[in-house]
């Protein structure tokens, strides 16, 4: 099993959906979380939902989830502002 279904079956585990969409629907973005749809004036997102690019490869596909997973965390358990929540997901994909 590839890291990305491990990470899309601990999501279903704590009832976050994660949808592939087409870049399309994204815009500039390989994914989106609820929270940042939010805090962006992007409506289309029901709670606990993730969007990623369906066209990104596996790994890419992973790093993605896991990024909006962390930045969901931060803007909705420690309520930071969408950007914090950003570049401390950023910094975390790095380490």
């Amino acid at each position: 099993m590839s890291k990305y279904s491990e990470l899309r079956k601990y999501c279903k585990g704590k009832k976050i959906k994660v949808k592939e969409v087409s870049s399309r629907t994204l815009g500039d973005y390989a994914g989106f979380n609820d929270e940042a749809a939010k805090k962006l004036g992007f409506r289309k997102l029901k709670d606990k939902t993730v969007w990623i690019d369906k066209n990104l490869k596996s790994d890419t596909k992973y790093r993605t989830l896991k990024h909006e997973l962390v930045e969901m965390n931060l803007m909705e358990k420690k309520r930071y502002p969408y950007w914090k929540a950003h570049r401390a997901a950023t910094r975390k994909e790095k380490n």
